[in-house]
């Protein structure tokens, strides 16, 4: 789903250069006579690493909507998508 930059906070999950951060702060720089600025200090979900970036108020972001859970194995894998699959899915669907 994308966003307007204007429109991310701390602690949203979002997709740039195909990799996953979380949103650590952001905020918006209006140098003088130029147009606004969003500054945002991304981490890295994979890695761990922090690094500053600056978007234009207009650019659209792409967040991400991500579930947590414990002990997740992987069911399936495509090109660009993970499916994972709970115990208790498992569990459930067994019997049928």
């Amino acid at each position: 789903m994308s966003i307007p930059a204007t429109q991310m906070r701390p602690g949203m999950i979002i997709k740039h250069k195909d990799d996953l951060y979380s949103v650590f702060s952001w905020s918006i720089g209006r140098p003088g006579n130029l147009r606004a600025f969003i500054q945002a200090k991304l981490k890295n979900i994979r890695t761990g690493a922090m690094f500053v970036e600056r978007f234009r108020s207009p650019d659209p972001i792409d967040r991400v909507i991500v579930d947590e859970i414990k002990d997740g194995s992987t069911c399936t894998t495509t090109a660009s998508d993970y499916y994972f699959m709970d115990d208790k899915f498992r569990a459930d669907h067994a019997e049928a």
